[in-house]
């Protein structure tokens, strides 16, 4: 079995997240049945949802693989608040609507 790990980098934003994904993608296409690879963010300091969508992709693809994924240093960065973290408003992700108007308002 192969343990690896893979270090997210410091501004884990949607400018840097291809290589991070490249570099997951490649680890899941090297690892063998039952080896584990880790995706370490403990040196990131900045993250939007780019990261968390992943993330996600990431365990949902070593779990296909027969492979086991963590994470480590996620103490800050939970997935519910980097899911949120490109929402304007409220912290549920959910944007404020405004009503609809009636077609007899329109100027």
């Amino acid at each position: 079995m192969l343990d690896i790990t893979i270090r997210a980098p410091e501004n884990a934003g949607i400018a840097s997240i291809a290589v991070l994904k490249d570099e997951l993608l490649s680890a899941i296409e090297k690892a063998a049945k039952g080896s584990s690879i880790m995706l370490d963010l403990s040196g990131t300091t900045h993250a939007d949802s780019s990261l968390a969508q992943v993330i996600l992709a990431f365990e949902a693809t070593a779990a296909d693989k027969g492979l086991r994924a963590t994470i480590k240093g996620d103490d800050d960065l939970s997935l519910r608040s980097l899911l949120s973290s490109d929402s304007v408003g409220r912290p549920d992700g959910k944007a404020k609507r405004k009503p609809a108007e009636a077609e007899g308002d329109r100027a």
